[in-house]
């Protein structure tokens, strides 16, 4: 399992470099101006499409197939593309708590901005690794846009609301909030095995 996460990792590193620098451009907008729903809206979604975009390049790449071969099992094979969105958030989270921090920024703020980013990239995996496990990310590429999207454009609109009318969502409806994404992703990484488990090369 760790030459997976390895793997994975370094993958990343080479990969994604381009998401990381933009990535940091908006952890700094909130920074500076607070309240930025599209560079939250935009965190959410790298956070949720990587471990698609990794599963879509290990496919690209023929390493799918290849890792059968290998003495690892395919629940493990799922399982580091979940972790390695969870580590992305992870970092991120981490980041932005300690740019918000010691920008003197409230902890209702910093709580707020957190779990926004967190619900909505948790969600966005959720809802679309399954698909893509059970039909590969070519044959689920259109359900899977279509979903990526329908999540988006709401947590777009959901957040420009609140932006604008100056919202605030109480900590034990947030809590919950979190606790229910968190489940979901717990639910479709069991059902994204399940999938993976079947699914004939």
């Amino acid at each position: 399992m760790k030459g997976l996460l390895l793997k994975e990792f370094y993958q990343f590193l080479r990969l994604f470099k381009l998401y990381c620098i933009v990535a940091a451009v908006f952890l700094a907008l909130i920074a500076i101006g607070g309240k930025n729903f599209f560079a939250t809206v935009y965190l959410s979604a790298v956070g949720g499409v990587i471990p698609m975009s990794l599963l879509t390049y290990d496919e690209h790449s023929g390493w799918d197939i290849y890792a059968q071969t290998l003495p690892y099992t395919r629940a493990q094979l799922v399982s580091v593309k979940y972790i390695m969105g969870l580590v992305f958030n992870g970092i991120v989270l981490v980041a932005l708590t300690l740019i918000m921090f010691f920008g003197e920024y409230s902890l209702g703020n910093i709580m707020l901005s957190n779990s926004t980013i967190l619900i909505f990239s948790l969600l966005v995996t959720a809802l679309t690794a399954p698909l893509s496990f059970k039909f590969g990310t070519t044959k689920g590429k259109v359900i899977y846009g279509a979903i990526l999207g329908a999540i988006l454009a709401i947590s777009a609109s959901v957040l420009g609301i609140m932006n604008a009318w100056g919202f605030w969502i109480g900590t034990n409806t947030l809590l919950m909030a979190v606790g229910t994404a968190i489940i979901i992703y717990l639910l479709s990484w069991l059902l994204s095995v399940r999938f993976y488990k079947k699914r004939q090369f």
